[in-house]
């Protein structure tokens, strides 16, 4: 079969898949070549299952998922290419891998323990834009738990919103090399008990961690580790008994916080030299420990 004819068979399988309305489908399309596009939709149903994958660039795969215990698996391993995900219910699963650069995931969920993992790697090729990740939740979504994997020069957003939207887990892991590319993570929630980890190794990363509940934004845990140079930390955090922990190691970092509430407990610790550290607090009962060490040749 000619390359024609592999991309209409594939373009039929895609228009079969998108008229499951029902409970346990299953959606498998595979795609060799160039500028591909597939789209599934599985609407009203629940236990349906969409497999997506994509050799080589310029490739988009769309899938749409309404129902509880949905499953979906998007594999990009060309340059360029752009998978979108849109899922309300619970109990799903969404999993996107792309292995080149330049490529772009999208994700937007609505409802409750649901699972989003995304991961890219080949930002780091040189002079390409690196790779970027975003995901969504809805108002007032619970329990889900979203985690993003990246090498260098790569940037991911992720954003829960709703004050209802409680004990979300939130994992960004961020790779990189001394001198290697920036990488860039956007962290916002609305809620309370919602866990947040951001990791970012190399060279002038960029984290910013925003938890804005007003009064229902309690018992949130921040974690920002940072190693490598010139990296930049700011977190905003709005409510009470929230823990925020910033961890900065080599040189050169800069960290800024700003506290509104009552109760909460911050902790930063710089290692090495030119380091700062901006923190306003602005309530009662909290907690601040400034840590800054430095380490000469002589040590």
């Amino acid at each position: 079969m000619n390359l024609k004819n592999l991309a209409l068979a594939t373009t039929a399988l895609t228009m079969i898949a998108g008229a499951s309305w029902a409970d346990s489908n299953s959606a498998d399309v595979d795609q060799t070549g160039r500028q591909h596009s597939a789209s599934v939709d599985q609407a009203a149903g629940n236990d349906n299952t969409a497999d997506v994958d994509q050799q080589n660039r310029r490739n988009t795969a769309d899938i749409t998922q309404s129902g509880d215990d949905n499953d979906s698996t998007v594999l990009q391993t060309g340059r360029d290419g752009e998978a979108t995900d849109l899922v309300s219910g619970d109990g799903n699963t969404l999993s996107t891998t792309q292995t080149s650069y330049d490529n772009v995931s999208e994700n937007d969920v609505a409802g409750d323990d649901n699972e989003v993992t995304i991961n890219q790697e080949g930002g780091s090729y040189y002079g390409s834009g690196g790779n970027e990740s975003s995901v969504t939740i809805a108002d007032d979504a619970n329990e889900n738990v979203i985690s993003i994997t990246q090498d260098e020069k790569n940037s991911s957003t992720v954003e829960v919103n709703g004050a209802g939207s409680n004990g979300n887990n939130v994992t960004v892991d961020q790779a990189g090399l001394f001198f290697s590319g920036t990488n860039t993570s956007t962290v916002t929630i609305d809620g309370s008990a919602n866990d947040v980890d951001v990791e970012q190794d190399g060279y002038s990363n960029d984290s910013t961690v925003s938890v804005a509940g007003g009064t229902a934004g309690f018992g949130n845990t921040i974690r920002i580790d940072q190693w490598g140079l010139g990296s930049t930390s700011t977190a905003t955090v709005s409510g009470g008994d929230n823990l925020l922990t910033v961890d900065q190691l080599v040189a050169g970092n800069s960290s800024t916080a700003s506290i509104t509430g009552d109760s909460n407990n911050v902790s930063v610790t710089q290692v090495v030299y030119d380091n700062t550290a901006d923190i306003m607090i602005d309530g009662d009962s909290n907690n601040l420990n400034v840590r800054q060490v430095s380490i000469s040749d002589n040590q």
